[in-house]
């Protein structure tokens, strides 16, 4: 992360463009004398809109990023300690889970460099956590929310499905 603090995604920057436009009431729009449609990620360049007031989007970004993909790790070593056990040895199997996440370059790089990375990662984490606990329409309205930050995330709905038919009690699983 540390080396590559400095780097910016040119899609990031992109979006940096279309948040400043829509900060300064021109609208989520890379130039505001053409009005096209130029990101997928709409929810994350609204979640950098609101962070403005504290700092730039870039900065915002870079932050939002890293601590988004912070708790994703966090989860993930979580779910490997309920998934191997919570016994000394099982949290020892989870914690290369953990740190394969940290450390995972592109995870890391794309996280740092401004684009939605780290938080779709935490999205996901928390729509396994919310499926796995029974939370159902939670899980729901998480994946509708992440697929406004990427929206290939629609192919989440196979796994949410999946997950759901997993942990449903069995009287509920006609209605999934």
């Amino acid at each position: 992360a540390w080396a590559t603090r400095d780097c910016t995604v040119d899609d990031a920057y992109i979006g940096y463009q279309h948040v400043r436009n829509l900060i300064s009431g021109h609208g989520l729009q890379f130039d505001p004398a053409e009005r096209v449609e130029g990101v997928t990620n709409a929810g994350w360049l609204l979640v950098l809109a609101v962070l403005s007031p504290i700092a730039q989007p870039p900065v915002m970004a870079k932050i939002a990023g890293l601590l988004s993909l912070l708790i994703a790790t966090v989860w993930c070593f979580g779910f490997a300690a309920r998934f191997f056990g919570s016994e000394p040895s099982g949290l020892l199997l989870a914690l290369p889970v953990a740190l394969l996440t940290a450390t995972h370059f592109e995870a890391v790089y794309y996280a740092v460099c401004g684009m939605e990375s780290g938080l779709l990662a935490a999205m996901l984490c928390l729509l396994v956590w919310l499926v796995s606990t029974g939370r159902f329409t939670a899980a729901g309205i998480v994946g509708g929310l992440a697929f406004l930050v990427r929206p290939e995330c629609v192919l989440i709905y196979p796994l949410w499905w999946a997950l759901a038919m997993k942990w449903a009690p069995s009287g509920h699983r006609s209605g999934m």
